[in-house]
């Protein structure tokens, strides 16, 4: 039994009988999308770190008002460009950035939240 070698994804047997592309093709989709989850993971955990051991960053969010007028502003920012993304998807070629604004503009807000407990 444990000698077989047979591989669900080698798609011998199809199996799913409507899907057409290769197994090739749908491993390369499960590494790209791997790659970008740990990508966003270690960006997230830079940032974090960054924003928790720079005392002068977590001071600037929780003691001025500048800093929470950002605080505000940063929070508000992809939810108007998710709706303006949603409006002009059609339009918007760049797709890619406006997410990966979206998601700069989140690990921020994420990091000064934190930032603000812990103080």
């Amino acid at each position: 039994m444990w000698n077989q070698k047979h591989d669900l994804e080698s798609a011998q047997t199809p199996l799913y009988p409507m899907m057409s592309e290769s197994p090739e093709l749908r491993w390369s989709f499960i590494r790209k999308v791997y790659s970008i989850i740990s990508i966003q993971l270690l960006v997230t955990i830079a940032v974090a770190a960054t924003v928790v051991k720079v005392h002068s960053i977590s001071v600037f969010f929780t003691t001025t008002t500048a800093g929470f007028a950002l605080y505000i502003l940063l929070i508000l920012t992809p939810l108007i460009g998710t709706v303006l993304l949603g409006f002009y998807l059609s339009i918007i070629s760049g797709s890619l950035i406006c997410f990966l604004v979206f998601v700069c503009v989140q690990l921020c807000v994420l990091c000064i939240t934190i930032t603000r407990s812990t103080l």
